[in-house]
């Protein structure tokens, strides 16, 4: 069997960035934010039942995290809303690993409930990602929801500076566009705490900054943040 700390070897995997499609382990950088999930996905030879639950909020890198998992063990990837019967065939026949990504976006509340007694029953991992923990799901399914409010979860809490600075070097590194030590720290120290806000902020700059054939600089920070702003506030009304 792979091991994970062989995956994990440079400390980095991928998050969502959403302009980048690979799944690969070293544009995916670990910090307290999100060390505790991987280091469960590393032990899932001990995760209780077999079945661990990973949730996050939008782009904190959970299924960017399933994805590097499922290339560890051959699992099968399905997404909660298109989870169906057929796939409980396929599973119950020829894979020794599932994972449901988006699993409280299941349509099907009593598909996820025969999945979960599919894998419980013949030996198989089960990782489930999702937005909360099970507890908030709002499943009506009373036999599905207790069972699932007993497995492990593992959260992705909100980025630290480092990591946000991190994050932020690396997309501009990626898109071949420089920004400077002092307009990082001008941008982390402003920004809302979130990964959706890392990437909104990335591409608004990168587009003003094409649109004005300038580099980055605090100045043009400063407009895409206020823009930012703006557009939180429409969406508020």
């Amino acid at each position: 069997m792979i091991s994970m700390a062989n995956i994990l070897s440079t400390q980095q995997l991928p998050l969502n960035l959403g302009y980048i499609t690979a799944y690969e382990r070293e544009d995916f950088l670990i910090s307290t934010c999100n060390f505790e999930a991987v280091k469960m996905l590393e032990k899932f030879n001990i995760w209780p039942n077999k079945i661990m639950v990973i949730y996050g909020l939008k782009s904190s890198g959970k299924t960017h995290l399933a994805h590097v998992w499922q290339k560890m063990t051959g699992a099968i990837l399905i997404n909660g809303s298109e989870l169906n019967e057929k796939h409980l065939e396929n599973i119950a026949i020829n894979n020794e690993a599932v994972i449901i990504d988006d699993a409280d976006n299941a349509n099907d509340a009593i598909l996820l409930f025969h999945l979960y007694n599919l894998c419980r029953e013949n030996n198989r991992y089960l990782l489930l990602t999702a937005k909360t923990p099970p507890a908030h799901w709002g499943i009506e399914l009373k036999d599905l929801s207790s069972r699932l409010k007993s497995v492990s979860v593992a959260g992705l809490s909100a980025p630290d500076d480092e990591l946000l600075t991190a994050i932020l070097t690396k997309i501009f590194v990626d898109r071949q566009l420089y920004i400077g030590s002092d307009i990082l720290k001008y941008v982390v120290i402003r920004i809302e705490r979130s990964f959706d806000a890392i990437n909104k902020f990335a591409d608004l700059a990168d587009n003003l900054s094409l649109a004005n054939k300038k580099n980055i600089t605090i100045p043009l920070a400063r407009q895409v943040l206020v823009k930012m702003q703006n557009l939180n506030k429409t969406t508020d009304v």
